[in-house]
Order: C-alpha cells, then sequence, then structure tokens
C-alpha cells in the first residue's frame, strides 16, 4: 500500500486530495525558491562582470587621461619653466664674462620662447628705477639642461660699477616668467649673484597672484640694503 492509498484508507477521499495539494504547494514553493536563487546568482555574476568591466574602462579612461595630458604638455610645457645663470662659476665668484645659459626645469620642454634683457641705468633716490633693453631673444624650443644639451645665449658683461642689476622677462606658450639678476662685488673685489625667479598664477576671479619659483644667492652675497625692481621687493 503506498502513502496516497493509506490516507484514502485512514482520512478518505477529500483529506487525500488536501493532503495531495499541500505536498504539491510545497514542492511548487521549493522549486520557485530553487529558481530564485539561482536567478540572483545568475545576478551577481552578471554585476560582478559589469563591475569589472567598470574598473576596466576607468583604468582605460584614466591611461587615456593620462596620454592627453601627456601629449598637451609636450607641446605647451606643461609646469616646465626658465631662467637665466651663470655659465661659469669659480672658487673666488663668477667670471666677468661669464656666459648668459637659460635653464628649464621640469620634464617638458618650452615653445616659442621670447626672452627680453633688460639691466638698470638709473636708481633714483626717491626710489624710482630706470631699466633700458640690453638683448632680445627667441627660441622655438628649450630643451631641459643636460650634460648633451645646454642654452648658451650670449654674454654677461660685469664691467665698472659695484652692483648691476638685470630684469628678465621670459615668455613661453604656457609661462609668464619674470626674474631679477642681482651682481654685486664682495670684499675681495669678486663679482657674486643673487636672484630671484616668479610666475604669475592666475586666480578664479580673472586676476593673478605672483609665486615665487626661486631665490638663490652666491655663498658670501650680501642681501642687506639691495633695491630689487619694484615687482620683487
Amino acid at each position: 500500500m503506498n502513502l496516497i492509498e493509506f490516507f484514502k484508507s485512514q482520512f478518505g477521499i477529500p483529506a487525500s486530495v488536501i493532503f495531495i495539494g499541500s505536498l504539491l504547494v510545497c514542492l511548487g514553493a521549493l522549486w520557485a525558491a530553487r529558481e530564485a536563487l539561482q536567478n540572483e546568482r545568475k545576478l551577481n555574476e552578471k554585476n560582478e562582470q559589469i563591475a569589472e568591466l567598470t574598473i576596466k574602462n576607468l583604468q582605460l579612461s584614466e591611461e587615456n587621461k593620462k596620454l592627453i595630458e601627456n601629449s598637451l604638455a609636450e607641446l605647451t610645457g606643461g609646469q616646465s619653466w626658465a631662467y637665466l645663470d651663470v655659465g661659469v662659476r669659480t672658487k673666488k665668484g663668477i667670471m666677468p664674462t661669464s656666459g648668459i645659459v637659460l635653464i628649464c626645469v621640469g620634464k617638458h620642454p618650452l615653445t616659442d620662447a621670447r626672452i627680453t634683457i633688460m639691466k638698470r641705468e638709473k636708481n633714483d633716490e626717491s626710489g624710482g628705477q630706470t631699466f633700458v633693453g640690453v638683448a632680445k631673444y627667441e627660441l622655438p624650443v628649450i630643451k631641459p639642461v643636460s650634460l648633451a644639451n645646454s642654452n648658451l645665449l650670449g654674454t654677461w658683461n660685469l664691467q665698472g660699477t659695484d652692483d648691476i642689476v638685470f630684469l628678465v622677462n621670459i615668455e613661453t606658450r604656457n609661462v609668464s616668467i619674470e626674474q631679477a639678476i642681482y651682481f654685486k662685488r664682495d670684499a675681495d673685489n669678486n663679482w657674486l649673484m643673487g636672484t630671484k625667479v616668479q610666475r604669475h598664477v592666475p586666480l578664479g576671479n580673472g586676476g593673478f597672484r605672483p609665486e615665487i619659483l626661486l631665490e638663490r644667492f652666491d655663498h658670501g652675497f650680501a642681501t642687506d640694503g639691495l633695491r630689487w625692481p619694484g615687482m620683487f621687493n
């Protein structure tokens, strides 16, 4: 005797029908739960695949962004900047006819450079200063200086007075640089150099603020009582 016949003999046909219906309901619920679990697993797998693809796309986007930024920096110079220095320094100081060396700071070359060098001719007691142009240079590219590459422009002519002051403006495609160069003699009559370099950083309101890029003074260079060009005071 099977289970259904047993229920018929013990409880009658109605109870047996109820039992069979309940059994089918339970089986249906088990099947539905199994299907829901399988669907949830498939959905989780799809979500994991989507997450992996999203991460890969973000990584590719970041790589593409870096490639684009690097390409633009190669064209514009990026965050690179430049200043003038002297070519030869000895233990005693700077040679009077030392070369004018153009230094590019950064990993990208600067392009479309225009360099103007002015010399202070007048220093009034009232505070006025007069500068006259002494040299201009136009360079299509300024490469970062290395042992195999130096940007030699000309020669500093340090003669006569005790103090010689130059004002330099360097304009490139990406940056505008101002530099003050102060040459003075020490107690042993040797030339020493002090320099200040700054650029103008744009502000959100359309204005600019000066950013100091470099302040450097040769050993023994006395900074007291110096009169720098107005924008460097």
